[in-house]
């Protein structure tokens, strides 16, 4: 958009210097004419002192240079109106030239801001659904961590059971070898007595 409207401004510039240029060219033609009217006039009045014949001379040659005026005006006129006309022209086709860059410019602004949208809204969509993953991921990590410690709790259990059972075990053995012991010491201890008492 800046860009147009440097265009603009610059377009605007050259079109005002050539109206200033063909402005001041016509009032150059007219003070020409005018002078040289004034002029015309004043050989005539000269002329028409001297004698009839040159002022009737005079005043032809007079008319003669006010249609060269006329002429040179009217051509002048034309050529300002030609200029005039595709200054005109030039305009509407420089405003048509901007309008269909602006108009460009709007299309490719709405499909970039279009592009921004649906890329955003992938994103958003790409995010969501990683964190559905991630919410998964994270429930099936407490699912097997709990079945890990459901796991631990059970083998300590088992642990637990099997080192009861070999105290148990331990106890049984302590009872039988105290009984064997106690037993071996008191047949000890009689035969000690036999041996005495008899010998």
């Amino acid at each position: 958009m800046a860009r147009m409207d440097a265009d603009d401004k610059a377009w605007q510039a050259t079109f005002d210097a050539q109206q200033k240029t063909l402005n001041e060219q016509f009032k150059t033609q007219m003070a020409r004419s005018d002078a040289d009217a004034k002029a015309f006039t004043e050989q005539f009045k000269a002329q028409m002192a001297r004698s009839d014949a040159d002022a009737k001379a005079f005043t032809e040659q007079f008319k003669a240079q006010m249609a060269r005026s006329d002429a040179d005006a009217k051509a002048w006129q034309e050529k300002f109106d030609a200029q005039q006309k595709a200054s005109d022209k030039e305009f509407k086709a420089q405003m048509a030239r901007s309008d269909a860059d602006a108009k460009a410019w709007q299309e490719k602004f709405d499909a970039q801001q279009k592009a921004s949208a649906e890329e955003f809204k992938t994103q958003a969509e790409i995010a969501k659904a990683n964190l559905k993953a991630q919410m998964a991921q994270i429930k099936a990590n407490e699912k097997a961590a709990q079945a890990n410690l459901d796991r631990i709790d059970q083998v300590a259990k088992e642990r637990n059971e099997a080192i009861a059972k070999q105290f148990a075990w331990i106890n049984k053995l302590l009872y039988v070898l105290i009984g064997m012991a106690g037993s071996v010491w008191i047949s000890g201890v009689i035969w000690f007595v036999k041996f005495i008492f008899t010998h």
